[in-house]
């Protein structure tokens, strides 16, 4: 097994070229790894890290796409790599036949054959009869990179055309399938399901309306939706409560669809939602024309199960350079930006009325880009609390209320009687005996839940069953070291928070929190 840690050199890959098992590649399709040894590929699934790997099968020039997710990866890490796969995915069907995807859950396998009969053993069938309409293909993306100039990134993807014994001047030639299924119409989509054989079927459907009728929150599918002959929706539909063994199968199931599509490629436009809230998000986007999508937005994605409306992202890569992700995703835009110096909670208020929630773990949420904008800027340390509470008349959906860089003494200041608030706060003190250090200050997050003495009997009756999601999304976005009730001010002391964070309550005596 030899190991890289830059692009391979032309001349050293055209000795080993014939010999390759398998291959180890970046999010920019650079070669980390090749070689024939499994024990030494397990050796790079790691609990901290992602890998994307290509294994040569049996007999055929094809290849197996196959990747690895490290049980410790964060949220937004593991969203981001999966938003990599479709993209790499795409690219290397240029150069390489791809046979299937599949997401390695094992850690150690001692052959390569026992990497291939699990593989097998769990492969999607049944494809070859299914027909999704086909476009005629675009001129290959491997000519298109290779007219560019020799120092432009797309060298890597000549680089593994030689690992793949492939020349590299044209697409690989692709068996279409067999034309049993309709043509797709405008308006028109296919559902893709599987049973407990792994078998593949389709479902044909006309209209959008009956489409939001057969997506529901215990089960998770793949749809793709014809727009136009120029554009194609890939409906990436995550239920919310979808079994964990099916979540589990979900990521290969996708892109195992998404590589039957290979024709389409370069007019699919990937979209991931989770609620009926941001498939009418994305219902509203299907049926304006073309140029009108100018409200979207660059942000980043921090969780399928966290993240506020339909997002996008396209996987195709430009001519110029490799697939990078963090330009291509997308998401919708559904609240005025907050500044973020304080605002009080009257102001936030404003406007937060006449937009549809969106729904996260049975928690309806206004303006949840505000939300997340607010946890980034905490993350950043611009701001070391936020609040969110009750926005909306009749209790209807949480909403930000305040955020603000000063500390507890500020945060008090927005905390009212007559109102329910949850919040975090960085609380940064210092241990007196170390005093003299320079890391003698140290920094925790915790949650607070504000129940106001005076607030409704509909805020109190909500804040039971909201505190426990609300406490889980925190923690999707941050790390949260305690937590703590309080309905009075003077609950929120500092011997108070320091006794809900500090595990040896006899240290208190020599801690101090400073304010910001």
């Amino acid at each position: 097994m030899i190991t890289y840690s830059f692009p391979l050199s032309d001349h050293f890959i055209d000795q080993q070229q014939q010999q390759q098992q398998l291959v180890i590649v970046d999010e920019d399709l650079k070669v980390v790894l090749f070689g024939n040894d499994a024990e030494k590929l397990c050796s790079q699934f790691k609990n901290s890290r992602w890998v994307i790997a290509l294994i040569r099968c049996k007999d055929t020039d094809s290849f197996y796409f196959v990747w690895w997710e490290g049980s410790k990866l964060d949220a937004y890490t593991i969203e981001r790599f999966r938003d990599i796969i479709p993209i790499s995915i795409q690219s290397l069907c240029t150069i390489c036949k791809i046979e299937s995807a599949f997401q390695i859950c094992k850690r150690n396998y001692y052959s390569m054959d026992s990497i291939m009969h699990d593989i097998n053993y769990n492969r999607y069938t049944g494809f070859n009869r299914l027909s999704p309409p086909t476009t005629p293909t675009d001129q290959s993306l491997i000519s298109k990179l290779k007219s560019q100039s020799t120092t432009s990134p797309s060298s890597n993807i000549n680089k593994l055309c030689k690992i793949f014994s492939q020349s590299g001047s044209q697409s690989p030639n692709i068996n279409p399938s067999t034309n049993l299924l309709p043509q797709l119409k405008n308006g028109q989509w296919f559902m893709y399901r599987y049973d407990r054989d792994n078998i593949v079927t389709a479902f044909h459907g006309l209209s959008v309306n009956k489409l939001q009728s057969m997506l529901c929150e215990k089960h998770s599918t793949v749809v793709l939706y014809k727009k136009n002959d120029e554009e194609f929706y890939f409906i990436i539909w995550d239920g919310t409560v979808t079994r964990p063994i099916e979540k589990c199968k979900f990521a290969s199931f996708t892109n195992n669809v998404y590589l039957y599509h290979k024709d389409l490629h370069r007019k699919l436009r990937i979209v991931r939602c989770d609620s009926s809230c941001e498939f009418d998000k994305l219902v509203d986007i299907i049926r304006t024309s073309p140029g009108t999508a100018t409200s979207c937005s660059s942000s980043s994605v921090h969780s399928t199960a966290s993240t506020p409306g339909p997002v996008f992202f396209s996987p195709t890569p430009s001519t110029c350079s490799t697939p990078d992700s963090s330009q291509k995703i997308f998401k919708m835009k559904t609240t005025p930006g907050i500044s973020s110096t304080p605002s009080t909670p009257s102001t936030l208020r404003q406007g937060c009325t006449d937009e549809k929630p969106n729904i996260i773990q049975n928690v309806p949420y206004f303006g949840y880009d505000a939300i997340t904008l607010a946890m980034e800027e905490f993350n950043a340390g611009k701001i070391c609390w936020l609040l969110i509470g009750y926005t909306a008349p009749g209790c209807q959906g949480l909403g930000l209320l305040a955020k603000g860089p000063k500390g507890m003494n500020e945060m008090k200041k927005h905390l009212k009687d007559e109102s329910t608030a949850f919040g975090i706060i960085r609380v940064t003190y210092t241990d007196e005996r170390a005093a003299a250090k320079k890391d003698s200050q140290l920094q925790k997050t915790m949650f607070v839940q504000w129940l106001g003495k005076k607030s409704r009997a509909l805020e109190k009756s909500r804040r039971n069953t909201h505190m426990a999601p609300v406490y889980r999304l925190f923690q999707e976005k941050t790390v949260v070291h305690g937590e703590m009730e309080a309905d009075e001010i003077n609950d929120l002391e500092d011997v108070s928070i320091l006794q809900k964070l500090l595990s040896f309550r006899n240290d208190i005596q020599f801690k101090k929190i400073i304010e910001a």
